[in-house]
């Protein structure tokens, strides 16, 4: 993650009080929506009243399904607008992290056959003769903060029924902390260049050039998203956070 997420944005955010100064912003990929950017925007910053989003045009963005322009947006609220200086995941010590489990990749593999972003398949031949077939099994959470995972209890969004307190919390290596991804995707889902909103139909989202993978804007498969043993929506809604903390937090 050790780059300039700032470079090539098409998109810049500021606050209507403070014109001139450079709040974040994010690089337009296909499929974000005006709606997707008030969720963002949301998340990267703090309010005490309701706002909206003003183009410098002058056009006031409605919260609808229309494809986000680039350019310049205020930020216009009565109230305060406060950056969230909520910590980065990836910027905390791993201490104590977990053991990579052999079970997981085997039922991660199992389970998705095929790479969940490109929908490339799995070469069962090349996994039957012991060759790495370049899709891996990736922890949505990531194991290097196994004590962070036990620390906030996220095990208990593994469990069969997140509700029911005497069923014991899951493993960081439960296959619903796992999802299967070519080896090129992981490396960008692992550095927060690319997520999934389960709160939009768990949609693909790019927070950078898609020309590489073209499925920023599509959707996972709903009937594989709905298993009993499918990703857990709670893990998936944390690391599409974390992503838009990473990629659209702050100026240039």
């Amino acid at each position: 993650m050790n780059y300039n997420r700032s470079l090539g944005r098409d998109i810049h955010i500021y606050s209507a009080k403070e014109p001139d100064l450079v709040l974040g912003g994010l690089i337009l990929a296909s499929g974000m929506t005006n709606t997707n950017f008030y969720a963002m925007v949301e998340i990267v910053f703090i309010f005490t009243t309701n706002f909206t989003l003003r183009h410098r045009s002058g056009v006031v963005i409605t919260r609808d399904d229309g494809p986000i322009q680039p350019g310049d947006y205020f930020i216009v609220s009565a109230g305060t607008c406060a950056t969230n200086n909520e910590a980065l995941i990836s910027s905390l010590e791993a201490i104590h992290p977990g053991a990579r489990d052999g079970n997981f990749r085997t039922s991660v593999r199992d389970r998705d056959r095929r790479c969940v972003i490109t929908e490339t398949p799995v070469n069962e031949r090349q996994v039957e003769c012991g060759f790495r077939s370049g899709i891996n099994a990736c922890h949505i959470f990531p194991i290097a903060h196994n004590w962070l995972w036990e620390n906030k209890n996220y095990g208990r969004w593994v469990k069969d029924n997140i509700d029911d307190e005497s069923e014991p919390s899951g493993s960081i290596n439960s296959v619903r902390n796992g999802i299967l991804l070519r080896s090129d995707v992981h490396d960008w889902f692992n550095n927060y260049t690319l997520s999934i909103d389960p709160d939009d139909g768990y949609k693909i989202v790019a927070f950078n050039f898609d020309s590489r993978f073209g499925r920023s804007g599509a959707r996972l498969n709903q009937a594989y998203v709905q298993s009993p043993d499918a990703p857990s929506k709670h893990l998936l809604r944390l690391h599409y956070r974390q992503a838009v903390l990473v990629n659209v937090r702050g100026g240039s």
